[in-house]
């Protein structure tokens, strides 16, 4: 039990931090609850999908990049993207860019405590320490970047379609460049000639500016947030 609660920490922690800095005009408990219970019920169809695709890749480097990017990045970030724009997306209270990452956040969040939680039952801690400063916020980057662009779409509709994809290409590009990275430390050809090190320096970088823009992300709308329901406070007074 204490296992299975240090492998769910790292994603409540999260949604408490994204939950405590939307002060401006935050959002109901219970949607937040559900849709982080959403992103936890998608990891059954994401094993599924991942493991079929997984079982027809070869386990050469050309293999491993399509595992990272469509096996892997693509369906789970498409699934919680299917969850963000169909159920979250169309909640009365998601009525500000804001929203978008903070929804998007939650899902993820939900989906990478279950996937976590599972990791750890299977490795034990040899994978807490490395998963939760790594995988588990990785998510949580993606999710901003998505959530970012989805929410553009609530304030220009007009635009919708070019935000949807513009959000979920750049999820899954830096998804697919991340994982790539840890995936390919395991090809015994490739690291004749590249350094497990430099592999692993290529995947700390790319959450590294996965970190750095969705921080900025973020900030931008919590800064469009602040700066709409201030200016409605003064008008209601």
């Amino acid at each position: 039990m204490l296992l299975i609660a240090l492998a769910a920490a790292p994603g409540l922690a999260i949604c408490l931090y994204v939950f405590m800095r939307d002060v401006h005009n935050p959002e109901p408990r219970r949607f937040l609850i559900l849709s982080f219970l959403l992103g936890a019920v998608l990891t059954i169809p994401a094993y599924y999908i991942e493991k079929l695709f997984n079982s027809q890749l070869p386990r050469s480097v050309p293999g491993i990049l399509l595992q990272s990017f469509i096996a892997i990045a693509l369906v789970e970030e498409g699934l919680k993207f299917l969850a963000l724009r169909y159920y979250c997306f169309r909640l009365d209270s998601f009525d500000e860019p804001l929203d978008g990452i903070v929804y998007s956040i939650m899902v993820s969040m939900g989906f990478a405590t279950i996937e976590n939680v599972a990791y750890v039952a299977s490795h034990g801690y040899s994978v807490l320490l490395s998963r939760t400063f790594t995988s588990v916020p990785a998510h949580a980057c993606f999710a901003a970047i998505m959530g970012y662009y989805v929410g553009l779409a609530q304030l220009a509709p007009w635009k919708r379609g070019v935000f949807f994809r513009n959000g979920l290409i750049r999820a899954i590009l830096f998804h697919g460049c991340y994982d790539s990275f840890l995936l390919l430390t395991e090809n015994k050809w490739l690291k004749q000639y590249v350094s497990e090190a430099l592999l692993l320096t290529g995947a700390i970088y790319s959450l590294f500016v996965a970190l750095r823009l969705s921080r900025r992300l973020f900030r931008q709308h919590r800064e469009v947030s602040k700066n709409l329901f201030t200016k409605d406070d003064v008008k209601d007074v």
